[in-house]
């Protein structure tokens, strides 16, 4: 049994080694680290354009339908290039999304994720680093939510979110698109300028839910990790 890449991940890798090398050299992960939110749009239509933006998102959608493995194969090169930009939150986004279910939702956005149009995050973590979707504070009543994500990455250029809140029912996952009432964001002076991170506060803001349970909120924090480690390897 052969556990090695395929021919075409080799080739994906080689080509988006040489996309980096040619239009994310030094100067410009310099450049982009020093603007005002750390997202080049140019640079992201030009990985949308390649696939990058759309690896696991279904075909049905726009996206190329592969698996985590593939994801984690551009993090690497990502990661070797200290390549600026929300590529962790809009997969871990992509993932939710994929993982709720919810045929409207994913109409809605994972056709823009997969092209590039819109930049989607994830908001799981509260508290002092407290991931379990089982102990979440941020609350859904009435078709809003109020709460507190304390470090959320790419929040700042995000044309929505996808929060993990709790309701009656218990954890489930939420869209809030970025025009929202009671919605705040502020950027945080992290270290890796490279990847913005925001606070996020809900203050009865306006929310679609979209998927009830912990499935899909495991699911995205799970795919996060992987491609966390995925950058550390490549970098």
């Amino acid at each position: 049994m052969d556990f090695g890449l395929s021919e075409d991940q080799l080739l994906f890798k080689d080509s988006l080694r040489r996309y980096l090398d040619a239009e994310c050299p030094t100067a410009r992960v310099r450049a982009i680290m020093e603007g005002p939110d750390g997202h080049d749009r140019a640079l992201w239509r030009g990985l949308a354009e390649m696939g990058v933006t759309g690896l696991m998102i279904p075909p049905a959608y726009g996206g190329a339908g592969l698996e985590l493995l593939d994801v984690a194969l551009a993090a690497e090169e990502l990661g070797r290039a200290a390549t600026p930009g929300p590529f962790l939150a809009s997969a871990m986004a992509a993932a939710a999304l994929i993982e709720s279910g919810n045929a409207e939702a994913q109409r809605r956005w994972l056709p823009a994720i997969a092209s590039g149009e819109c930049v989607v995050a994830f908001a799981l973590g509260e508290g002092l680093g407290e991931w379990d979707a089982g102990k979440l504070q941020t609350r859904a009543n009435g078709g809003t939510l109020s709460g507190e994500k304390p470090v959320v990455a790419a929040a700042g250029v995000a044309d929505a979110l996808v929060v993990a809140a709790m309701d009656a029912d218990g954890p489930g996952l939420f869209v809030v698109e970025r025009a929202a009432s009671g919605l705040t964001v502020s950027p945080l002076a992290g270290l890796d300028m490279t990847r913005r991170v925001d606070r996020v506060v809900l203050d009865g803001t306006p929310a679609a839910k979209i998927a009830s349970g912990r499935a899909a909120i495991d699911r995205a924090r799970d795919v996060g990790l992987v491609l966390l480690a995925a950058d550390a390897y490549g970098g």
